[in-house]
């Protein structure tokens, strides 16, 4: 059974990852929660503490973007934002498109990238370890 890896996910703990309750059986099935940590259990279960309370990892579904909409705007703490803007006034002194290029075109794109981007893109919650779409629910259609 193809799965997220903790590798995949635990870069983006400290940028409040938003998951989607997705298991059918559970009382709050549906709700978006916040992750706040991970564990295991004595038998090896890969746990998630969230703001809404604790529930193992398969019950949860991340919300991530998709590396192809870093050309639209999104909403980052109830704000709209342009992110590449954002970007390029915050920390570049020239037009990061190139880069942007990159992301969108080759396979290999993150050994090429400034760490700094990289990172702005984890804050952000793009999928940026190239999860298959299917193991996560796409953030720009869910209202949070």
């Amino acid at each position: 059974m193809e799965a997220i890896t903790l590798q995949q996910i635990a870069p983006y703990l400290p940028y409040g990852l938003n998951f989607k309750i997705t298991n059918p059986s559970e009382d709050r099935f549906g709700e978006i929660v916040i992750l706040k940590g991970i564990y295991f259990t004595q038998t090896d279960r890969l746990t998630c503490q969230t703001d809404k309370g604790t529930f193992y990892a398969w019950e949860l579904t991340p919300l991530l973007r998709n590396i192809s909409s870093i050309t639209k705007p999104i909403i980052h703490n109830g704000v709209e934002i342009d992110l590449l803007y954002y970007l390029e006034e915050k920390y570049f002194t020239y037009p990061i498109s190139d880069w942007v290029k990159q992301l969108l075109e080759e396979p290999n794109w993150m050994s090429n990238m400034p760490y700094l981007l990289v990172e702005e893109l984890i804050k952000h919650h793009f999928n940026v370890f190239g999860i298959p779409d299917h193991l996560f629910i796409d953030k720009s259609t869910v209202k949070i």
